[in-house]
């Protein structure tokens, strides 16, 4: 929800909590998830190569262990996937992507802790608002209904 309103500061810092918490709880099953999530917001701050290597740890933990990307994320991954492609010359995202597959949980949280780039942490809520509708497939109405929950709103008042 962080992201989602622009708050790339916070939203790293929740995630760098969250990855330390789950490393020792089910980290394996719920990492590759995480990891995706967070490639999303690192993509979002113009961390681009930090999102590759936790796309290829997704990717690897996922062909691991048989956790299969739920279908409703697999279009947004996909888009960030090729956007990576685009953004980063083939040689250094071969070297990336290798070097992503063996990236840990606390690797993960260390990443996360890190300050987002300064020029893009105080990115516009419109503009992070366009960027979930663009990656998810939002409409202006689903946008709205979104920031009205992350707000606290009840259905009745988002009604």
């Amino acid at each position: 929800m962080a992201h989602a309103r622009g708050e790339q500061g916070r939203a790293f810092a929740q995630f760098a909590e969250s990855l330390r918490m789950t490393e020792g709880l089910r980290g394996e099953t719920l990492a590759p998830s995480a990891f995706e999530a967070l490639a999303s917001l690192c993509a979002a701050v113009g961390r681009l190569e930090d999102a590759l290597r936790l796309v290829s740890a997704a990717t690897a933990r996922r062909r691991a262990s048989g956790n299969v990307l739920p279908p409703i994320d697999a279009p947004a991954l996909e888009a960030l996937h090729q956007r990576l492609q685009a953004a980063i010359p083939a040689e250094r995202f071969a070297e990336l992507w290798d070097g992503g597959t063996t990236f840990a949980v606390n690797q993960a949280a260390a990443l996360a802790a890190e300050a987002p780039a300064p020029a893009l942490a105080s990115q516009a809520p419109q503009q992070a608002a366009t960027h979930a509708a663009q990656t998810y497939g939002l409409t202006a109405r689903e946008l709205e209904v979104l920031r009205l929950v992350a707000q606290g709103l009840t259905d009745a008042q988002v009604a």
